[in-house]
């Protein structure tokens, strides 16, 4: 006879499922209420200092990314053209105030001051040239008016003794007129003489003033075109 045979509510399987399950539920329930919810980072050991704690000023250092803006520029101006021929410091280098940064050729300002030199050194060569012609002249104008003075003494004496030779008809008339002439001639001569050594004196001094005026200007214009040269070595403007 066959009997019926009951199935069991409480199977092992069943006990392990539940048992498990409310053994997971008690842990979440206990994870929520009593557990740690700060957050946490893993470092390495080797990283961490550790130093004992003391009371000081608190520094906090941010990044921030600017550019950088010089408080004064100061700008390179040559006053004088050229191409760099040498060039005495390097980039970044501290350098003083005047001290040579690069120097300048300009071909042309050479040519310009060999030509200058040329004609100052004519101008000086023709006011010498011209002094000395002025001495020379002058001291041929005072040969000539010592020779004149001769001639004057000479012949003054001879007319005066024809005049009175000729009050008492001891020499001819035409004797007599021909001293006078030649006396009155070198009297004439020597006052002509003195006129020209007059002029000529005034007209050598004139050209020798235009000429020192001009050597002056030459010398002047020289100067500033050498001072060109030492424009052309550009100097630290400031320290």
């Amino acid at each position: 006879m066959d009997r019926k045979i009951e199935k069991k509510k409480w199977t092992l399987k069943k006990i392990l499922v539940y048992s498990l399950s409310g053994i997971f539920l008690f842990l979440i329930i206990y994870n929520l209420v009593f557990g740690d919810r700060s957050s946490k980072l893993n470092v390495e050991s080797q990283k961490i200092t550790v130093s004992t704690v003391t009371r000081g000023a608190f520094q906090e250092y941010i990044p921030v990314t600017g550019a950088v803006i010089p408080i004064k520029t100061v700008y390179l101006d040559g006053v004088e053209g050229g191409r760099v021929g040498e060039k005495f410091v390097e980039a970044g280098t501290m350098v003083n105030e005047g001290d040579p940064l690069l120097e300048l050729e300009n071909t042309n300002l050479l040519l310009d001051i060999m030509f200058r030199e040329a004609e100052f050194f004519q101008a000086s060569n023709n006011l010498r040239n011209t002094r000395l012609a002025m001495e020379q002249n002058k001291l041929q104008l005072q040969g000539n008016l010592i020779e004149l003075d001769y001639q004057m003494k000479r012949l003054g004496r001879l007319y005066k003794r024809n005049k009175e030779l000729l009050k008492n008809n001891l020499i001819s008339k035409e004797e007599y007129e021909q001293s006078k002439d030649e006396y009155e001639y070198y009297v004439k001569r020597k006052s002509l003489s003195i006129k020209s050594c007059k002029q000529d004196s005034l007209f050598r001094n004139v050209q020798i003033g235009q000429l020192e005026a001009s050597l002056k200007r030459m010398q002047k214009n020289l100067e500033i075109s050498k001072k060109k040269l030492d424009d052309l070595v550009v100097r630290a403007p400031i320290s």
